[in-house]
């Protein structure tokens, strides 16, 4: 005679659901909040001070470009994720080496920005904010780099799928907020209209 079984037994475990996507948005808020701050700040100090300092002169054109490279980069990662949905996993490759490709673009055009700034971290409180502001433009970028390079990897290995884009999805809204993010840094350094 044999036992009565008592209960089912145990199935796989699966993931929770929407973990990228709750990551992704702790991320943005956190990017968000720094963003914000440093940005009101440094207006702030803008309106009681002639900012920058005299005989500092900033050049837009780099900022510029890297905001145009950043728009390209968020037309491709969109395209990775409708890639994926089709099933295209050689369209989403494409797309997102095509956005690791310009995300490190832009990385490079920050480096250069901070290196050619003309002064230094702690020869005043523009010089501190500008550093702060345009640093962390670039460490955005950067956690999204390595995110797309983690998406570029699980498309490699088959990981995502039309049914399983989830993390790539989050990796997009990320990688627009980081878009976002720098255009806000952009038009807070660089004002369109002098006030």
């Amino acid at each position: 005679m044999t036992a009565p079984t008592l209960a089912l037994p145990p199935g796989g475990r699966s993931q929770p659901r929407n973990t990228p996507t709750f990551g992704a948005l702790v991320l943005v808020v956190a990017g968000a909040m720094a963003v914000g701050t440093l940005s009101a700040v440094f207006m702030a100090l803008s309106f009681r001070a002639h900012q920058p300092p005299s005989g500092v002169r900033l050049d837009e054109y780099p900022a510029v470009v890297a905001g145009l490279t950043l728009i390209l980069s968020s037309v491709t990662i969109t395209w990775a994720l409708y890639g994926l949905r089709l099933g295209e996993r050689r369209q989403a490759m494409a797309a997102l080496t095509a956005t690791l490709l310009f995300g490190l673009a832009d990385v490079s055009l920050v480096w250069f920005i901070l290196a050619q700034a003309g002064f230094g971290v702690a020869s005043s409180p523009f010089a501190t904010l500008f550093y702060a502001l345009v640093g962390t433009g670039g460490l955005l970028v950067a956690m999204g780099l390595v995110m797309v390079a983690g998406c570029i990897g699980k498309v490699a290995g088959n990981q995502l799928n039309a049914f399983e884009g989830e993390g790539l999805r989050a990796v997009l809204w990320y990688w627009h907020f980081a878009v976002g993010a720098w255009i806000v840094i952009s038009l807070t350094i660089y004002p369109v209209v002098k006030l």
